[in-house]
């Protein structure tokens, strides 16, 4: 899911702009830009050049789908595909259509959804082969809308539910743990700070209280019990939701800290190591910044992008097996999405050893 704003010059945006409300309970304080004494220690930079090859476009035969933004781009592993929906098209109009992109024939597929609404920012998370959306925008109203998509048989179903959901949002972070569906902030107009949970066994909405205040757009990723947030907002913290008791809890970090704009930035993770990537870049090189949670500590890497692409890395997905990247160039500038792949082998080896360094180093001290 992807900030949408419109496409025409002379059309009023149905968004906000980023948010620069801090998050509560914290103040800029609380983060320190120095490194910590250990990283003198062992000679550690907070920014480096790898030497795997850079960025590369992938060749794609057949139809694909028409770039447009706000779009929905999550990576199915059982399907080993890529799934677009929705989003804002050049003309401002919204999308309804799905499309599949398989990674072992380098080819998309429209597929035949029916019975959805065109829309654009939705929130969405993946549970085995199924699409779980909550949210967007449309073309004259924010969306409430709770529904799933089966990605085997295509079946769509709007499950009744009950109990206190979530308003209507664009935008908002949602993602799965255990047996719950998890939505938080978004906009509707201005921000967002509420936190709802889904229990999609009982199909139960239960609303959790919260003095945090809410960020628009944000990135997250799970490692164990935990929701680790990042973006949209004031910089210098990483946010942290305990996923058994429901706490936010601000987390300092230090080091070289990604961008934080609405368009610029996606997260993964790797292990127990949180990747994010920078789309708004330069001309011939792109950022990965490595945030190890052991430690707070963000890193800074430079990616060079070949030549012949034309449309930055946007959408990020790691393959594991391939130990690669895999990312679609989300733009209004062109046709169609290109596509492009990275080979991090060599870069996650180093990054490892680095990590394990530090760690018995600090065990030292």
């Amino acid at each position: 899911m992807s900030y949408c704003p419109s496409n025409s010059h002379s059309h009023s945006d149905f968004l906000p702009g980023i948010s620069s409300i801090p998050d509560g309970r914290r103040t800029c304080s609380g983060r320190s830009c120095v490194a910590s004494s250990i990283d003198s220690i062992s000679g550690f930079h907070h920014h480096s050049q790898f030497d795997d090859s850079p960025w590369t476009v992938i060749e794609v035969d057949g139809p694909a789908p028409e770039t447009r933004v706000g779009q929905t781009i999550i990576y199915w592993p059982e399907g080993n595909s890529i799934i677009c929906a929705y989003g804002r098209n050049k003309d401002d109009s919204f999308s309804d259509e799905f499309w599949k992109f398989s990674i072992e024939t380098n080819r998309w597929e429209k597929l035949p959804v029916e019975n959805v609404t065109p829309r654009a920012a939705a929130g969405c998370a993946l549970v085995n082969s199924k699409l779980y959306f909550f949210g967007g925008i449309t073309t004259s109203s924010f969306v409430k809308e709770y529904h799933t998509v089966d990605l085997n048989t295509l079946e769509v179903e709007y499950p009744v539910t009950t109990g206190d959901a979530p308003p209507e949002c664009a935008l908002p972070l949602v993602a799965f743990y255990n047996k719950y569906l998890i939505v938080w902030a978004g906009t509707s107009g201005s921000n967002l700070s509420c936190l709802h949970i889904l229990d999609i066994e009982e199909n139960h909405w239960e609303q959790i209280k919260t003095d945090f205040v809410g960020r628009q757009g944000a990135c997250g990723c799970i490692i164990d019990s935990t929701l680790y947030i990042y973006g949209a907002s004031c910089s210098m913290s990483i946010l942290a939701l305990n996923l058994e008791t429901w706490e936010f809890t601000p987390i300092p970090t230090t080091g070289a800290e990604p961008p934080r704009g609405l368009d610029c930035l996606t997260m993964i993770t790797s292990g127990n190591t949180i990747l994010a990537f920078e789309s708004n870049c330069s001309a011939n090189t792109a950022r990965m910044y490595v945030y190890d949670i052991e430690r707070s500590n963000w890193i800074s890497h430079t990616v060079n992008i070949t030549n012949e692409q034309t449309e930055r890395p946007k959408i990020v997905f790691y393959l594991p097996d391939s130990r690669k990247l895999l990312a679609l160039g989300e733009s209004a500038s062109g046709v169609t999405q290109p596509l492009s792949e990275l080979s991090i082998g060599k870069m996650i080896s180093s990054l490892n050893q680095r990590i394990d360094m530090l760690s018995a180093l600090r065990g030292l001290l």
